[in-house]
């Protein structure tokens, strides 16, 4: 009966911090995705006309916001056009598909936790048009520590209901078994 207990609350816990932690990623992927569309929507016609000024007031106005580490626009061909700030490292995971990024083994969940970095990368259009891609890197300090914190809730709570729960078997058990004891 214990060892069923324990096995039900590791479960739940571990259903817990992942449907917890997926609402979290994807929830900051979808955020900056859309931010990065935004900004790809307001550089485009810089790009098209080749407006330097244009062009660097956008990036540094994603500069400005929270948490940028980086952010740089490259042709569709990958061949960098501008860059401010830190680059993606070769291999970085981008949020464009998040359906194959959420859970807690995805790649985006790798790179939050061992890179401390969410990326996100869109095209630059303009009349149906692709000119250019725009990344934004972002520090991920922040969801992991919310992560971490998530974590540590689901295993103190899940401690506390499996000593509940021993506690109540414990009795339970001794309520049935005293009068067997005392025939």
């Amino acid at each position: 009966m214990l060892s069923l207990i324990v096995i039900l609350t590791a479960i739940l816990s571990a259903v817990f911090i992942q449907q917890t932690a997926s609402s979290v990623i994807a929830s900051q992927s979808v955020s900056l995705t859309r931010i990065a569309k935004l900004f790809a929507d307001r550089i485009a016609p810089s790009i098209a006309i080749n407006d330097q000024i244009g062009i660097a007031d956008t990036l540094n106005a994603i500069n400005a916001l929270d948490n940028v580490t980086g952010v740089w626009i490259a042709t569709p061909e990958g061949k960098e056009i501008v860059r401010s700030g830190t680059p993606v490292a070769a291999g970085a995971v981008t949020t464009t598909r998040l359906d194959e990024f959420v859970g807690l083994m995805g790649p985006i969940f790798k790179q939050i936790i061992a890179e401390g970095v969410l990326s996100a990368t869109v095209p630059v259009v303009r009349d149906k048009k692709v000119l250019a891609n725009l990344t934004i890197n972002v520090n991920t300090t922040a969801i992991r520590f919310e992560l971490m914190r998530i974590a540590a809730l689901a295993v103190a709570l899940a401690t506390l209901v499996g000593i509940i729960g021993t506690i109540s078997a414990m009795a339970l058990q001794t309520m049935i078994t005293r009068p067997l004891h005392k025939l």
